[in-house]
């Protein structure tokens, strides 16, 4: 299901874009799960269906240790709102490929090693902000 949502949406970007696939998991012990990752010089993308629900993430290009960031934290980073990605995720999908269409030069060089520590910096503000008006003192 995944690797055919991802196709729909993303294939002609991730083509473009000098990606390829790197790595597919699917565990069917743990309620279907998949994992999806496609590889490119300047960025990793990782596509993840967590029990039905569908999340995108995003990583400098490096084969050790992957850091992770969620892509629609780093989307918000850059002014869109957060429900700017919610829903269904055929909704979901269109949505993100539209922003990336207009801001992956930008979210790659977020995840230089120029910017990467203000990065980090950033997207840990970030959190703090929405544990904050999770928790309200």
């Amino acid at each position: 299901m995944l690797r055919e949502l991802v196709n729909s949406h993303f294939a002609s970007w991730l083509v473009a874009n000098g990606f390829s696939e790197t790595e597919y998991v699917f565990d069917d012990k743990a309620f279907g799960n998949e994992i999806l990752v496609y590889g490119s010089p300047d960025v990793f993308i990782r596509f993840v269906n967590d029990r039905g629900d569908v999340y995108i993430d995003v990583s400098p290009p490096t084969q050790d240790s992957p850091e992770w960031f969620l892509l629609d934290n780093l989307l918000q980073l850059l002014g869109y709102a957060p429900e700017s990605f919610a829903g269904s995720p055929e909704s979901q999908m269109r949505n993100v490929i539209e922003a990336l269409n207009k801001n992956f030069s930008r979210l790659k060089a977020m995840l230089t090693p120029a910017d990467l520590e203000q990065t980090r910096k950033d997207m840990d503000e970030l959190c703090r902000s929405k544990i904050r008006q999770m928790f309200p003192r």
